[in-house]
């Protein structure tokens, strides 16, 4: 027995002739149960009958031309159309007799000029990488009040910030007292800030940098604000 293998295209060829063999068949056995229920096919064919032209029933003294049907619709529409001529101008003059009240005009007058735009509200004029300073002075100047945190000092520096700060060795331990709105910071440099209106609801921020150069100017200014959410504060 030969060991060499058929190629890819002769399997193609041997699977497309499995395929078209049952096909046939499939073919034949449909024949086989037709022919069985039906009877065989006639030697000479299906007959078929001869298409004739359909005799007409109208007799031959009513059968009018298709000119001559033409023409006397035309005729019939021509004296349609001076009748409803004559009967529209008969109309016209009453109607433009008769006097319909007068619609009063309204003017309305706009001035762009004279009409001032809504403030905006304080979310949208938060954007996400402003400096802290501007969102503080925003919030600050639309009655927000800083919501203080009795734990910012051991959030933001840790638990022995007694230690740290009583020789000034941290330079957080003032920053607690500069943003009295700040609750705590982790790694990464992310601190989280609140404000609360006096409806009661309240503005979450999340600041990324050195929170200590919050109040710093360019190029020393590496706090920044990353996120903000509100958060309806009645009844919870």
């Amino acid at each position: 027995m030969s060991d060499i293998q058929p190629s890819p295209k002769s399997v193609g060829d041997l699977i497309a002739q499995a395929g078209a063999a049952a096909l046939y068949r499939d073919l034949y056995r449909i024949n086989q149960d037709t022919a069985r229920l039906l009877g065989p096919l006639p030697q000479r064919g299906i007959p078929t009958q001869a298409k004739r032209k359909p005799r007409s029933t109208m007799p031959p003294s009513q059968y009018v031309p298709q000119s001559q049907q033409t023409s006397q619709e035309a005729e019939s529409m021509d004296i349609k159309t001076v009748v409803a001529a004559l009967t529209l101008a008969a109309i016209t003059p009453a109607c433009k007799s008769s006097t319909s009240p007068a619609t009063p005009e309204v003017s309305i007058s706009t001035n762009a000029a004279s009409q001032k735009p809504l403030p905006l509200s304080v979310e949208e004029k938060l954007k996400e990488g402003m400096p802290y300073q501007q969102l503080r002075a925003i919030v600050l100047s639309d009655g927000w009040k800083p919501v203080v945190d009795p734990e910012c000092k051991a959030q933001v520096i840790g638990g022995d910030f007694e230690e740290r700060c009583k020789n000034g060795r941290d330079a957080r331990c003032n920053v607690c007292a500069e943003l009295p709105e700040l609750s705590a910071c982790g790694a990464g440099g992310l601190c989280m800030l609140v404000f609360e209106a006096s409806s009661g609801e309240k503005l979450n921020v999340t600041g990324i940098g050195n929170v200590t150069t919050w109040n710093k100017a360019p190029p020393q200014l590496e706090f920044y604000v990353q996120a903000w959410s509100f958060e309806n504060g009645q009844g919870r």
